[in-house]
């Protein structure tokens, strides 16, 4: 058996997912997801934002987010405008989670940026996976074992911290929907012949 530091790395992980989530505008009261993003720049930057939701004040106004940025001589980067437009949609898996933000000060190119991320999955992400679902296989083994246990008793009481996060969309807790393959552990075909209510369970994750 694993040491019960593993099972409790899967509960700080698991937290930490259950921080990741979509976010989100309410209007109406109707949940709504940010789902695209868009800078416009200059003097066509409401032309080139056509079709996003442009970024205004209090004042209606659209907020320039290059305002009073550098000096105030012409040609100098505080003249050049900069709006921000985004786009919502109410189906969460079309949902923006995470942003990025890279400096650009010493020249960019696809090329450069797609190397970062390659460097940056072998090195941070692919760990990461690999170390949650081998602290996950071992939550849901100790949790599936013989009743009297100790692992099991654990699990059981990690499952009650982890079921204080309830998921908006399933009611579900945390530590309930952990127990369930994820989509990607069971491959599309398994997935396809769920049953709605299963699919859901399943998308949470």
């Amino acid at each position: 058996m694993k040491k019960l530091s593993v099972i409790l790395t899967a509960v700080l992980l698991a937290i930490t997912i259950a921080g990741i989530l979509p976010a989100r505008v309410f209007a109406d009261s109707v949940p709504e997801y940010i789902s695209e993003i868009k800078i416009g720049m200059g003097k066509n930057a409401e032309k080139d934002l056509a079709g996003y939701i442009i970024l205004k004040g209090a004042d209606g106004k659209p907020i320039d987010l290059n305002q009073k940025a550098g000096s105030d001589d012409i040609g100098a980067k505080g003249q050049k405008k900069i709006l921000l437009g985004y786009k919502t949609t109410a189906d969460k898996r079309e949902a923006i989670t995470d942003l990025a933000l890279m400096n650009m000060k010493g020249g960019y190119s696809v090329q450069d940026y797609e190397a970062l991320m390659e460097s940056h999955i072998k090195s941070q992400i692919i760990p990461f996976v690999e170390n949650f679902m081998s602290a996950l296989d071992e939550y849901r083994s100790n949790y599936n074992s013989a009743g009297g246990s100790p692992n099991h008793k654990r699990a059981v009481y990690i499952n009650g911290i982890l079921n204080k996060f309830i998921d908006d969309d399933t009611g579900s807790g945390l530590g309930d929907l952990l127990l369930n393959e994820t989509k990607y552990e069971m491959g599309l075909k398994a997935y396809n012949a769920l049953s709605p209510a299963d699919k859901e369970n399943t998308d949470a994750l």
